[in-house]
């Protein structure tokens, strides 16, 4: 029982562990997506290839511009840029989820612990629309691998119940909504030098209801629609508009590489396994397409924060360089002789690697 949950784990979370050892390690993980097009006349051109670079807390991605490998192209990521700004404003919902904690600490603590069980749950469920199955009994031996690979500090025990009600959950939802999955983990550049990932593309049937629900009268009145949507999931209590800005970015960068899908709805969708076995949604499209007046010219919401975000940051797609600290610091000994200072030049990285590869 034991070997067939290790292989399950190492079958599900692989990948994601070794990025998460390589970065403790080296200071940067590099990551090829896995891409999978599930029906080739909907997507008849596979899209350029991209890499991903991560480092503790940043996120490129990459490509190569010539053949040999040696002249690489960044794009930094959508999360890291624009949310990065620190200037959309805080929701009413958030001042009152830190009201809840005694301390500012328990909060963020409370919260990084959301975002462990997010990063688990993100795996699993892309998992699940790749391999089109999963075994239920074997989450609770992951989620116990899990614990001890990423060294978390708390008892997670009951990540099993939450992730199994969740995948449950976006099941119904595929069923409910008809969906047909197109291609996953797209990872698409932008012309505007940003790049993002795609969690899924598929074609859904929604409706006028809440939730985008079919309702009787949808199918009475002809109002039922079968559309070609983006999907990102999210595990968080509520959306935010950096979700908002995030699928924008994603309606962009499917639109500008991939014309021929002719994807028009951009969604977040978030499991809520433990309440109804249902799957909240949030149509994100053109939720941040309205406009402000700079200089007397209009401008998107979006278009606005990202030219912010260029103006602070006018290098955001020339990493530098990474600076990685080895050793040990003691009280008897000179920090010179016992901290090793690496300063790491990621182009130089890529190309390295990517020589050696061929």
């Amino acid at each position: 029982m034991k070997t067939e949950s290790i292989s399950a784990f190492e079958a599900v979370f692989g990948k994601d562990y070794e990025r998460s050892e390589s970065i403790k390690d080296k200071g940067y993980a590099i990551v090829e997506p896995e891409l999978v097009i599930f029906d080739r006349n909907a997507l008849k051109v596979a899209p350029r290839k991209l890499y991903r670079f991560d480092t503790e807390g940043k996120r490129w991605y990459y490509e190569f511009l010539d053949g040999m490998n040696t002249v690489p192209q960044f794009y930094c990521g959508v999360t890291s840029s624009i949310a990065s700004l620190n200037l959309l404003p805080s929701s009413e919902g958030l001042y009152h989820y830190y009201n809840k904690f005694s301390s500012m600490e328990a909060a963020k603590q409370d919260m990084n612990r959301k975002a462990d069980y997010g990063s688990f749950i993100h795996i699993l469920i892309s998992r699940f629309v790749k391999l089109r199955e999963l075994e239920l009994d074997s989450i609770a031996d992951m989620a116990a691998i899990y614990k001890g690979n990423y060294d978390l500090d708390y008892d997670n025990r009951w990540w099993a119940d939450r992730a199994i009600k969740d995948l449950i959950a976006v099941k119904y939802w595929m069923d409910e909504y008809e969906v047909v999955p197109l291609a996953t983990e797209l990872v698409l550049p932008g012309k505007d030098g940003y790049a993002t990932a795609v969690d899924l593309v598929c074609e859904m049937t929604v409706g006028t209801g809440q939730n985008m629900k079919v309702l009787q009268r949808d199918i009475k009145d002809g109002t039922m629609q079968r559309v070609r949507a983006a999907i990102d999931w999210k595990s968080g209590d509520g959306f935010h508009e950096t979700h908002a800005m995030q699928m924008e970015a994603v309606l962009r960068v499917v639109n500008e590489n991939l014309p021929d899908l002719k994807v028009t709805k951009v969604f977040n969708i978030s499991p809520k396994g433990l309440t109804d076995l249902k799957c909240e949604i949030k149509d994100q499209t053109g939720k941040v397409t309205h406009t402000a007046m700079v200089n007397g010219e209009p401008i998107s919401y979006f278009d606005l924060y990202w030219e912010i975000f260029k103006l602070r940051n006018p290098n955001f797609n020339n990493p530098k360089r990474i600076t990685v600290f080895k050793g040990s610091v003691s009280l008897d000994a000179p920090a010179t002789e016992t901290v090793q200072t690496l300063l790491l030049n990621p182009h130089d990285i890529v190309i390295e690697k990517h020589r050696r590869d061929q």
